[in-house]
């Protein structure tokens, strides 16, 4: 699920963050979802940052190791990260 939350004078950064294991009644909820700068989410995980210019429609997914892969659409498995 992708939410369009463009306006003439704020355009979204079109960058979308989910755990993982939402279902769809959890997705369409737009009271689950919550607005936040780029630069707040960059300063709770800088991983993310070399990502910031990835293309257009680009899905990754956090492995096991704590890399970020591209999802390839294949079944996730999620585990309690300590981080």
């Amino acid at each position: 699920m992708r939410a369009e939350l463009r306006t003439s004078n704020k355009p979204d950064s079109d960058r979308y963050f989910y755990k993982g294991d939402e279902d769809e009644k959890y997705s369409t909820d737009p009271n689950n979802f919550h607005i936040f700068k780029l630069n707040t989410i960059c300063n709770y995980d800088p991983d993310i940052i070399p990502y910031l210019h990835s293309p257009i429609g680009t899905h990754l997914i956090r492995n096991a190791d704590g890399k970020f892969i591209t999802d390839n659409g294949s079944s996730i498995h999620l585990e309690k990260q300590d981080r």
